[in-house]
Formats: C-alpha cells, structure tokens, sequence
C-alpha cells in the first residue's frame, strides 16, 4: 500500500494527509504494517524563514506524526527512513568521500531538517517502538525526474529544443545515482540491513554536474551548448561529495544503470513530457 497527496496509481494505494493525526493513526491501527518505508518530505533550500518552517514542518513535522502513529498502535514496525547524504555537509576529506561514520555536520537548512529526521526516528528507535534503518541517499536522477533537479532541468530543456542550457554550479562534484536502483537498495536494506543501521545509497562514482549534463546532451546527439549563469551560482554549496558504498553493497546490492543509460532514459522521459 502506498499514502500519497495525489489520486493513487496503484489500485492498493490511498491518499491521505501524513499531517492528519487522526487519520494517519486510523490507518496504522486498520493496516497494522509490519514494513514501513518513509519517502514523505520535500527537496529544497529554503530561501526565507517561512520556508524554513514549510521545510521543517514536512520532514520532521510529518515524520513526527507517522512515528506517533506507530508508537501508538504498538506493532514496531521494520521502519525504512529515506534520508540525505545533505546532512554530512562538507566531508572531512579532500577527496569528499563520504562515510557512514563521518560527523553528522550539515551547512545547507535542507540538511539540518534530515539530520533531525533521522534523530527523531533514532529515538523512537531506541524507545522499542520502531525497527529502523536509515538509508541515506546521494542524487537520485532517473525517467520522470522532477524539472527542478539538474538531470530533468536540462532534459526538458532539450527535449523542447533549446539550443542553450544555462545552468549555475556545473563544476561541484556528485553521486549520481538511478532512483530504480535507489528503490532496489531501499528494499535491500529494509531486508537485509542491521537494526539502528545507516547505509548510503549511491553508486560510489565522483562525478561532476557538467559531466551529467553531457551525459543528457550526448544521448540527445544534438549541439546544445552548457553555459554558466552566475545568477544560478548558489551562495551555500558543498562543492565535492561522494558516497562511500561499501556497507549496502556487503548486503548484496550493486547498480544496474550506469551514467548513459539513465541518462537516455531520462532523456526519453522528458521527450514525452
């Protein structure tokens, strides 16, 4: 079963509010779940201090009610939080790989409100009301990427015919990896990984924003140009970062994308809108 906001895909989901206790405690108590995965929140830097309260009321708000929910009922369900590689910050190593054991240490808001997610459910963790793991992703690109991440930005932007493609910070270093191969660790961890445990969920490969970009381009097989546009150019960025994958893959989990084919198949899914 899936709980979203919009009309349901699949015939088992149902759409509800996560900020209605009430009904999200009927739910649990109705479904009584043994397996829970967390995905609810939103993706943003927030620009203002209302945004910041939007932001932290979705990610830890809204968490908040779904572990109450739980506690409440009693099942202490194997509880799955979709977390951030945002709250490690700058890693501590120059060559901005990023471990599980590295300082929590986030310089972005969006990072501070996963870190508190990620506290809130450790406490309800160790209260003996959720059997959580926390699978921390890196930057998920995949068909049907939203148009305000970089992969789908640029796909769109090609797809429409754009012989431009102007964008801010192209040279900061990421780990891009494909949202079905995240949904594959998602399951694996959820089954195979340790109580209380934080895995990243990347494909383990530095590569920068431009590179990506090109990846789009080439598989487009057209001349569209990547210029930088400084009024993109972010205030606060963390300019290299990477994850260290070797404890999801010691549960038996490798990627099945690499670069270009993800990107042909985003490129495909922005041509048809």
């Amino acid at each position: 079963m899936g709980v979203d906001l919009v009309p349901p895909v699949h015939p088992d989901d149902v759409v509800l509010d996560l900020a209605d206790s009430d009904a999200v405690t009927a739910l649990v108590r109705s479904e009584r779940p043994d397996r829970v995965v967390h995905l609810a929140g939103a993706v943003f830097e927030p620009a203002d201090a209302a945004g910041r309260r939007r932001l932290l009321g979705l990610n830890v708000g809204l968490t908040l009610v779904l572990v109450e929910a739980l506690a409440e009922v009693g099942d202490c369900p194997r509880f799955l939080l979709a977390g951030s590689c945002a709250v490690y910050g700058v890693p501590p190593g120059a060559d901005g790989l990023a471990r599980e054991d590295d300082p929590v240490a986030p310089v972005l808001y969006y990072g501070f409100t996963k870190a508190a997610q990620e506290t809130l459910a450790s406490t309800y963790h160790r209260r003996g009301a959720l059997d959580l793991r926390v699978g921390r992703s890196f930057n998920l690109t995949g068909p049907g990427e939203p148009a305000h991440f970089v992969t789908g930005t640029v796909a769109r932007q090609v797809a429409s015919g754009a012989g431009v493609v102007r964008l801010g910070n192209i040279d900061t270093v990421r780990d891009f990896i494909d949202v079905r191969d995240a949904a594959v660790a998602y399951a694996t961890i959820l089954d195979r990984g340790v109580p209380g445990a934080v895995y990243n969920v990347g494909r383990g490969v530095p590569v920068t924003v431009e590179d990506q970009i090109r990846a789009v381009l080439a598989a487009a097989g057209g001349s569209c140009r990547v210029e930088r546009d400084e009024s993109r150019i972010k205030a606060v960025d963390v300019p290299r970062i990477y994850a260290d994958v070797a404890r999801l893959r010691g549960l038996g989990w490798a990627p099945a994308h690499d670069l270009e084919s993800t990107a042909r198949d985003v490129l495909a899914a922005g041509r048809e809108g």
